[in-house]
């Protein structure tokens, strides 16, 4: 976390047709005026690998930038993938294939989402398959924002390097 204790939980999961997630924050002001412009509120930006290839290289077919934006008013998730270099045609907004909830929870907010296998390019989840992750949450507080991240902060530049992006492998349930 760049500003004191991370006190936000962010769950990642996976089924055959889908990834998923769960982002938890206590204590979040939960104005987001304009989703598309994700990085001036609160926000957790997903990046994939679905390779997972490690090294010196750049963006390229494979590599994913999500974003979802906790859209509680609305009781759901504003998700959007931003286009880096050629991987995909264009930047893309509000990806109604995406589905998901916003709710209020005490002072902060809950999301979870689903993101179809059929959105990631060349990835199908198992046990054992490997995805490189690099995820930032965004968090707007009252006095401050702050960001929650792994494995670096938005300020060591990596999303631009996927090839230093850590590694998540998928686990068969248990």
């Amino acid at each position: 976390c760049t500003l004191g204790e991370a006190d936000a939980k962010i769950h990642l999961g996976w089924a055959p047709d889908a990834l998923y997630g769960l982002v938890e924050v206590p204590e979040a002001e939960l104005q987001n005026p304009d989703p598309r412009n994700f990085w001036v509120g609160n926000c957790l930006e997903l990046f994939l690998d679905t390779g997972d290839r490690k090294g010196d290289r750049s963006f390229s077919r494979g590599d994913h930038q999500f974003w979802f934006v906790p859209l509680t008013e609305e009781k759901r998730v504003y998700c959007g993938q931003w286009k880096r270099a050629d991987e995909i045609p264009e930047t893309r907004y509000d990806l109604r294939t995406i589905e998901g909830v916003a709710i209020p929870k005490g002072r902060g907010y809950a999301m979870e989402f689903r993101l179809p296998i059929g959105e990631l390019q060349g990835f199908q989840p198992r046990a054992g398959a490997s995805l490189g992750v690099n995820l930032n949450l965004t968090i707007k507080g009252s006095q401050y924002t702050r960001e929650v991240f792994w494995p670096a902060p938005k300020e060591a530049n990596i999303a631009t390097q996927p090839g230093l992006w850590g590694s998540l492998e998928l686990r068969a349930p248990k």
